[in-house]
């Protein structure tokens, strides 16, 4: 019985801290984001325009 309890809370334990890394996980790339939004835009190009360009130009350039 009590290998029993001795297992159990270890799972508990493995559960708990996975879901502690998946929770911080989420705040770094949260924070990430706004950070990318903070920014001001002479540091970044718009979103947009980045990966609009790319695909453009290698459709125009037939083999």
């Amino acid at each position: 019985m009590h290998q029993f309890v001795d297992t159990w809370e270890h799972a508990e334990k493995e559960q708990h801290t996975r879901l502690l890394s998946e929770l911080k996980r989420e705040l770094v790339a949260k924070r990430r984001a706004e950070q990318a939004q903070a920014l001001p835009l002479t540091a970044q190009p718009p979103m947009e325009t980045l990966p609009v360009k790319r695909p453009v130009i290698k459709c125009q350039t037939p083999s």
